[in-house]
């Protein structure tokens, strides 16, 4: 009798199991259908209906021009908020000659504190239609360190760039669109903040926060008509990567954004494109141990070449 109820009970939890496998096989599959597949063949929302203006942070350089670009290609205005005035206006003119949008550069640097900052942001964003806010702008090491060693202006500037922008910028614009019942918010987060990474300790720590309070959003504003999605890229060729040079699992900005922004509205938490979501997936089946080993190493690596080389160069 014991051994039947053992067997039984090993056929149910192997049932149970292969069930919620399935599903979540189910549910990735329909999740990349609709984020990659679909988009690729022309079939993705028509962001312009969500509002007149994209709100872009960082957009100089890197993934958030590429939004800025993209967005606008696809007929939005674009408000461009970055620290250099000089890049923004070269941006905005940029846009405004391909795209024939209008622009609006706000200079911004979120490495200062305070509220000032943000209403004076707030101030000359709030009479627009804003469907869409990118909160891109982003801080991290010059190169990897143990976390004793960083300076304490610089844990000011991750803190200030990573989590105070996104927190009060979402405050000050996700209420008209819940007040519209239409709009997104993407915050571009990173696949360092899904696990704890030694020697970026406070950069993975900080991108963990923006990947909580977005999902954390998105059980607040479910049901709303207003998409919050949270991005979680790997490597791609920027000047926080470290990489200067696309390769077969490193795409560039806008070969990134593309894909990326065809998955609004569709994936809740996206890894951006097809390759990260590839690299994403093979990572997720490793052992947790084996995870934050590997990721360790790889990044005691490139901490052991950038000192190398610092030390050649004097």
């Amino acid at each position: 009798m014991a051994c039947n109820w053992l067997q039984w009970s090993l056929v149910g939890l192997g049932a149970v199991t292969a069930v919620k496998l399935g599903l979540s096989a189910l549910s990735y599959g329909w999740s990349f259908l609709r984020g990659y597949v679909l988009p690729s063949l022309g079939i993705r929302k028509d962001l312009k209906r969500l509002g007149e203006w994209a709100v872009v942070t960082g957009s100089t350089d890197g993934i958030g021009k590429a939004y800025a670009e993209e967005l606008a290609r696809q007929g939005l205005n674009i408000v461009l908020i970055s620290r250099s005035e000089e890049k923004l206006r070269a941006t905005a003119e940029a846009i405004e000659s391909s795209h024939g949008v209008q622009t609006k550069v706000v200079q911004a640097d979120f490495s200062e504190s305070g509220q000032q900052l943000y209403d004076r942001i707030f101030n000359q964003v709030k009479n627009l239609n804003v469907g869409i806010l990118i909160n891109n702008v982003g801080v991290a090491y010059e190169n990897p360190e143990y976390f004793c060693e960083i300076t304490t202006d610089m844990l000011w500037q991750l803190v200030n760039v990573n989590v105070a922008a996104v927190t009060l910028l979402t405050h000050a614009i996700l209420p008209s669109m819940l007040g519209r019942k239409r709009g997104a918010v993407v915050n571009i987060a990173s696949f360092a903040g899904c696990y704890p990474i030694g020697l970026m300790s406070v950069y993975s720590a900080t991108k963990s926060y923006m990947h909580t309070f977005t999902q954390a959003l998105q059980q607040e504003y479910s049901g709303t008509g207003v998409t919050i999605q949270s991005v979680v890229p790997l490597f791609v060729v920027t000047k926080m990567s470290w990489i200067k040079q696309p390769r077969c699992f490193v795409p560039t900005p806008t070969d990134f954004v593309h894909r990326s922004i065809g998955t609004i509205g569709y994936q809740p938490v996206s890894r951006g494109c097809v390759s990260h979501e590839l690299q994403g997936l093979a990572i997720s089946c490793l052992p947790s141990w084996l995870q934050k080993t590997a990721t360790f190493n790889v990044v005691k690596f490139v901490m052991k070449k950038f000192k190398a080389e610092k030390q050649k160069s004097q």
